[in-house]
């Protein structure tokens, strides 16, 4: 930090945006760093000598402001994991400037929501006494509360919300309506909710390659960049190895799984840029030097996860010129199917009668009975706004 440098930065929690010294010379990559502090003027002194803070937004929550920062710019930036996870290159621009002011607009666009008004200066102990989001309603809490009962109260709890001043009871029957509302259940269980979490990243995966015009009203803009990106590589990846859809139980392959990456994975975009796309799905992946079978059945178990599903395998025998050959028949885990039909089914039933992307889909959707769900939807059950709402905050 340049010690002539009387700045005045943001007191309190800050999410910040800067430009470290090792990389404001002509020719460097354009590598940004963002963070954030609690005490950002202590931090920055941290920081090599000439590093140029370029944003510091003060918000309610630094946890969540960095995890919304990094979920997004993973998405639309080179991570350079080796330098550090939090540092990111903008590769499609040629000046420093242009750089600049790209990964600044999305900075400030991620970190709106989570922005806070500095009224008067709160340093060390006075940070705690800033406002912040309570934490949501348990499991338990959420079962216990009934429903919303009409239109006004939605609107009331809505706005009561909104302003950050429901009570305890009123948040449950919020949250209560959010779970409902972004799984397009009439009605909860424990054991349904033991299963699937408020979010199910495999589920908005889903509707965005199949449904995408119901996407955005189940993804916040920071996630709906990253769903789409999973989307359109999953998809690509289901294509080459011969699946017709994400529900094609009876398609199968018998090659092994080094032959497959040979002869079809490695010419999908998702193989061609391994080593930043698997970032999009597990930032634990360890990629391998050698693509072996075991190590494309991780990959693939790793991509196909992301959107609720499951490759199976079994172990099959033939006698091919009077000798026993070996191998292994691969299709779609008919459980990981089922499941991922059924919540499907529970999002789209009240989107009269919208196609799916793929046709053998909408035809499935058509005609579909909920095996597994089913007892979560009412009979009679009134298909109003704040019922069928689009499950986001």
């Amino acid at each position: 930090m340049n010690p002539t440098d009387h700045t005045t930065y943001p007191s309190g929690p800050v999410a910040y945006l800067l430009l470290t010294r090792e990389f404001q010379w002509p020719g460097t990559p354009h590598v940004y760093k963002i963070g954030r502090s609690k005490n950002f003027q202590k931090r920055l002194e941290q920081y090599p000598k000439g590093t140029r803070p370029l944003l510091v937004q003060p918000v309610l929550s630094g946890k969540q402001a960095e995890d919304a920062i990094i979920l997004r710019f993973k998405a639309i930036f080179n991570r350079r994991w080796d330098i550090g996870k939090e540092y990111f290159e903008v590769c499609d621009v040629q000046s420093m400037d242009d750089a600049t002011e790209r990964i600044k607009a999305h900075f400030k666009a991620t970190v709106q929501p989570f922005l806070r008004v500095v009224d008067e200066p709160c340093v060390g102990a006075d940070a705690s006494k800033l406002k912040r989001r309570p934490r949501p309603p348990s499991g338990t809490d959420i079962l216990a509360a009934r429903d919303v009962r009409d239109s006004d109260e939605y609107q009331r709890l809505h706005a009561t919300v909104q302003r950050s001043m429901a009570n305890g009871e009123e948040l449950c029957i919020w949250h209560r309506h959010l779970y409902k509302a972004y799984y397009g259940i009439d009605t909860v269980d424990e054991a349904f909710m033991r299963k699937h979490p408020p979010r199910c990243p495999g589920l908005a995966v889903l509707v965005c390659m199949l449904y995408p015009h119901l996407l955005p009203a189940m993804e916040g803009p920071e996630a709906l960049i990253v769903t789409e990106r999973k989307a359109v590589l999953i998809q690509e990846v289901l294509s080459a190895l011969g699946f017709r859809s994400p529900f094609d139980t009876d398609h199968s392959f018998t090659s092994t799984l080094d032959e497959v990456y040979h002869e079809r994975l490695a010419h999908t975009s998702m193989f061609q840029d391994f080593t930043k796309c698997i970032r999009l799905f597990s930032d634990n992946f360890k990629v391998p030097l050698e693509w072996t079978s075991s190590a494309v059945g991780l990959a693939l178990r790793t991509i196909l996860s992301a959107c609720g599903l499951k490759l199976d395998h079994k172990r099959t025998s033939s006698w091919v010129a009077g000798k026993s050959v070996k191998a292994s028949a691969y299709k779609l885990d008919a459980a990981s199917v089922q499941t991922m039909c059924d919540l499907l089914y529970l999002k789209t039933r009240r989107s009269q009668g919208a196609a799916a992307v793929n046709g053998k889909v909408t035809v499935l959707m058509a005609s579909y009975t909920p095996k597994l769900y089913g007892h979560l939807i009412l009979p009679g059950c009134a298909d109003d706004f704040w019922r069928g709402g689009d499950g986001r905050q």
